[in-house]
């Protein structure tokens, strides 16, 4: 199944899953950040996803809206600044 090929490549496929089952059943709104290993043996990425349910007028679900985006480059670019950050604080802490 297609579905299996997808989800093989997230790391944290029981946090997804578990969302979407919150979304499903409870209506919590899905918001998670994930990683993934492309099946094209690229470098990971780390997607964002945030998704909401639509349900028709008997209340069933009818269907999942929603962004998936790739935030690899801006988690690194954050945790660079975060390492410089602790190094420079570091680096005046010496001084002072």
């Amino acid at each position: 199944m297609e579905i299996e090929k997808i989800e093989c490549c997230i790391l944290e496929r029981e946090q997804v899953h578990q969302a979407l089952l919150d979304l499903i059943e409870k209506d919590t709104v899905y918001d998670i950040v994930y990683t993934i290993n492309p099946a094209d043996g690229l470098d990971q990425k780390i997607i964002q996803s945030i998704a909401s349910l639509e349900r028709d007028s008997l209340g069933k679900p009818e269907r999942i809206t929603g962004i998936i985006q790739d935030i690899t480059s801006r988690r690194r670019i954050e945790q660079d600044l975060q390492r410089k950050h602790e190094e420079l604080s570091a680096a005046y802490e010496e001084i002072t």
